[in-house]
């Protein structure tokens, strides 16, 4: 196990430099445990859980737990209200501030006049 993952790693870390060892030592060991074992004729992972997982988050799981399965549709929800949440604190839709009919003050700052000031307009 230490020879394939201690090939990959120096490799990557050379090609993205900014990236913390950690992220990449667990990446490198969830492909390398998603590989066809020919001792025990399949991946380890799919010994340990039951079956395959996917590498691909956004890819639809079959998992053997209710229990888990149920747990990871709620925390899908919470993630996608959390996100709408954040989209909707960052983007707010400004309040209609006035109505039909109010009285308002109008300054003339952003206005594309015939005369360049105030003063040389015609009374």
């Amino acid at each position: 196990m230490k020879e394939p993952i201690g090939g990959i790693i120096p490799t990557i870390g050379d090609q993205h430099p900014t990236r913390r060892l950690e992220i990449w030592l667990l990446m490198a060991t969830l492909v390398y445990n998603n590989r066809h074992n020919g001792t025990i004729k399949m991946a380890p992972n799919q010994v340990l859980l039951g079956y395959l997982p996917t590498l691909n988050p956004e890819a639809p799981t079959n998992m053997m737990n209710k229990h888990v399965e149920n747990q990871t549709v709620q925390a899908k929800e919470y993630w996608a209200q959390a996100q709408a949440a954040l989209n909707m604190k960052a983007n707010p839709i400004p309040e209609n501030q006035f109505n039909v009919d109010n009285l308002v003050w109008l300054e003339a700052k952003n206005l594309n006049l015939p005369y360049q000031t105030h003063k040389l307009a015609l009374k």
